[in-house]
C-alpha cells in the first residue's frame, strides 16, 4: 500500500498504534474509539470505515448529539427547561444508552445543574447515584433538587465520621451528595458503592491528576459518570486528560504517552487538532450569546451559602446573646427595637465574614464559606471573558474582598463613597479589557451608574428593600446593554438572610423598613415574627 498523503499516512500509523494487534494481523479497538475514527473520516475521505448498523447508528447519533428523538423528560420538566437544554438532556441520554460519558461544558448561568438533575431523577429503585461538588456548592444543588426534583430522594453527607458513616448506610436514598474534601477520608466507605451515576460538578477539581483527591474518586465504581465544568481545562492539556481518565479511562491512552503526543509534539497545531477530533463527541458546551434568544434579559438566581465552622460558632453566640437579652423567659416587657437592629446587622456580618464582627479572626476566604463561593463565581466569570459587577453595602467587607482577589492577581477596580474621580474609575472599569471585576458600595455605586459593559451583577449581602437592590441591578441592565445580565444573590443557607428574603413575600411593606430603623414599622412585625428572625 502506497500512500501518498504524509499526513493520511501518520493517522493511519498512529490508528495501528491506537489498536490491539492479534495473530492473525487483525487489529482491534475500543468502542469509545469509533468517534474519533467518523471525525477522522469526514476530515480525511481516503479512510474508510466498514461498519454494521449499530455502529452506523452510534455514529449519526454522536454526530447530531441525541437519539433521534426528544429527551426523556418528567411531565413537571416539559415546561420548565429551555430548548438547549433539553438539547443537553438529550445529548446525555444518548451517552448513556450507548454506555459513554463526557462533560457537560456549558457558560456559567445556563443552568448545568437542573440539566444534570434530569438524567439523576432517571435513577432506578434500588441504585444510588453520587454527586461529588465544592463544599460551598452542597446546598445550590439541595435548592435546585427541592425546587424542581423534589421526587429525588437525597442526603448531604457531611459532620463527623460517625454521622457520615450514618448517613451513607440510609436507606431509600436516591441522590449523595458529597465535597471533594470528604471523599478522601470516607474512601473506604464510598468504594463498597456501585453507584448508578457518579456526577463531578466544578470537575476541573480533579484536574491535577497526581492529586491523593483524584486518585480517591477514579477508585469509585459507577455505571454512567458526568463531569460538569465551564473551564474543563484551565492552564495544561493534562488538566483534559484527567477528566477523561475519570469519564472513560484508557481513551486518550497513559499520561506518558498523552504528554508524549500532545504536549510535547513539534506540530503543536496539528496536535491540538488530533486532541480535538478525539474529544469533540464527548465535550457539549454552549455559550449564553449562542442560545441569546432563549434567555430572558435578566436572569436572577439565588446562590447558596453553608455557614463555615468558625462563622456557624459565631452566629450561634450572638443568638443566644440575643436570647437571653432581649427575649428573658419570663419577660413581657417592651421590646428595645434599637437591640433587635444592632443584632441583625451582627447576624448579616456574621454571613459575610466573622472579621467584621471579631478583628481577632483572620479576614481570609477559609473563614467565610461565602467569600470562598463568591470566588469561586468569579474565576468562573473570567474563564468566560465577563465583566462583573460586586456589590456589598459594608465597606470593611469589600477591603476583604479586595485582599483576597489581590491574592488570586486579577485586577479589578474599585469604588466607595470616599472616591474622588468616579468617573475616570468607571472609565477605567469600561475600557480597560483586564479590568473585568468592580467592586461597588452598595450606597455609593447604586444609583448614577452607567455600566452595561457588565453582564453580570453579584449582590454579595442582598439590600432588604428590593427597590436599592434593583438600582444596584439596572447599572448593568438598563438602555445600551446588548448582553443578557445574570444576576445572581449570595445567601446563607438557615440564616436571617433566608428568613427576611421569606418575610420579604409575605410583609414586604413592613419588612422594606427593618434595616432602614424605621421603627414604627419594625414594631408592627409580632413578637413571634421578630423572634423567628433570631432562629437557626
Amino acid at each position: 500500500i502506497f500512500i501518498s498523503n504524509p499526513q493520511v499516512y501518520e493517522e493511519t500509523q498512529r490508528l495501528i498504534e491506537r489498536s490491539e494487534a492479534h495473530k492473525d494481523g487483525v487489529y482491534s479497538a475500543r468502542l469509545n474509539e469509533l468517534p474519533y475514527y467518523q471525525k477522522l473520516m469526514r476530515q480525511n475521505p481516503a479512510i474508510r470505515l466498514m461498519q454494521d448498523e449499530w455502529l452506523n447508528q452510534l455514529a449519526i447519533d454522536l454526530q447530531r448529539r441525541h437519539l433521534g428523538q426528544p429527551a426523556v423528560l418528567p411531565p413537571n420538566l416539559q415546561n420548565i427547561l429551555r430548548g438547549y437544554q433539553k438539547a443537553g438532556v438529550a445529548w446525555l441520554q444518548m451517552l448513556q444508552h450507548y454506555g459513554l460519558n463526557g462533560i457537560l461544558a456549558d457558560e456559567m448561568g445556563l443552568g448545568k445543574t437542573i440539566q444534570a438533575l434530569s438524567v439523576l431523577q432517571g435513577t432506578p429503585d434500588g441504585r444510588i447515584s453520587l454527586l461529588i461538588c465544592p463544599k460551598t456548592l452542597l446546598y445550590n444543588w439541595v435548592a435546585e433538587i427541592e425546587k424542581f426534583h423534589t421526587n429525588i430522594p437525597h442526603l448531604v453527607v457531611e459532620g463527623d465520621k460517625l454521622t457520615r458513616e450514618e448517613l451513607l448506610s440510609q436507606p431509600n436514598v436516591k441522590l449523595l451528595l458529597i465535597s471533594y474534601s470528604l471523599v478522601l477520608n470516607d474512601l473506604e466507605l464510598l468504594k463498597d458503592f456501585d453507584f448508578y451515576y457518579i456526577v463531578l460538578d466544578e470537575a476541573q477539581n480533579i484536574k491535577n491528576p497526581s492529586a491523593q483527591r483524584t486518585a480517591a474518586i477514579k477508585k469509585l465504581k459507577s455505571e454512567n459518570r458526568l463531569a460538569l465544568s465551564g473551564t474543563p481545562m484551565e492552564n495544561r492539556l493534562t488538566e483534559l486528560w484527567s477528566l477523561f481518565d475519570f469519564l472513560m479511562p484508557g481513551y486518550l491512552r497513559s499520561l506518558k504517552s498523552f504528554k508524549d503526543t500532545y504536549e510535547k509534539a513539534e506540530d503543536q497545531e496539528l496536535a491540538q487538532q488530533r486532541l480535538q477530533r478525539m474529544v469533540a463527541p464527548f465535550i457539549l458546551r454552549r455559550i449564553k450569546k449562542e442560545v441569546l434568544l432563549e434567555l430572558p434579559d435578566k436572569q436572577e438566581q439565588i446562590s447558596w451559602c453553608k455557614l463555615g465552622t468558625v462563622q456557624e460558632k459565631a452566629y450561634l453566640q450572638v443568638l443566644e446573646n440575643v436570647k437571653k437579652q432581649l427575649f428573658p423567659a419570663e419577660s413581657s416587657g417592651a421590646i428595645s427595637y434599637m437591640h433587635i437592629l444592632s443584632a441583625l446587622t451582627k447576624l448579616r456580618q456574621i454571613c459575610n465574614h466573622p472579621h467584621l464582627i471579631n478583628p481577632d479572626i483572620k479576614p481570609e476566604p477559609a473563614a467565610s464559606s461565602k467569600l470562598e463561593q463568591l470566588l469561586h463565581l468569579l474565576e468562573e466569570s473570567l474563564a468566560g471573558e465577563h465583566k462583573v459587577l460586586v456589590f456589598s453595602q459594608f465597606v470593611q467587607m469589600l477591603t476583604i474582598i479586595r485582599r483576597a482577589i489581590e491574592d488570586c492577581g486579577w485586577e479589578y477596580c474599585y469604588l466607595d463613597g470616599r472616591t474622588k474621580n468616579r468617573m475616570q474609575v468607571v472609565n477605567e472599569f469600561e475600557h480597560n479589557p483586564d479590568k473585568r471585576i468592580f467592586l461597588i458600595s452598595l450606597k455609593a455605586g447604586g444609583t448614577g451608574l452607567n455600566l452595561t459593559v457588565a453582564d453580570t451583577v453579584i449582590l454579595f449581602d442582598p439590600w432588604w428593600n428590593p427597590m436599592v437592590e434593583n438600582q444596584a441591578i439596572d447599572r448593568a441592565h438598563r438602555i445600551g446593554q446588548t448582553n443578557k445580565v445574570q444576576v445572581v444573590r449570595l445567601i446563607s443557607k438557615g440564616t436571617v438572610e433566608e428568613k427576611i428574603i421569606a418575610l420579604q413575600q409575605s410583609k414586604l411593606a413592613m419588612f422594606e423598613n427593618i434595616v432602614s430603623g424605621d421603627r414604627q414599622v419594625l414594631s408592627s412585625l409580632s413578637t413571634e415574627d421578630i423572634k423567628a428572625l433570631f432562629e437557626y
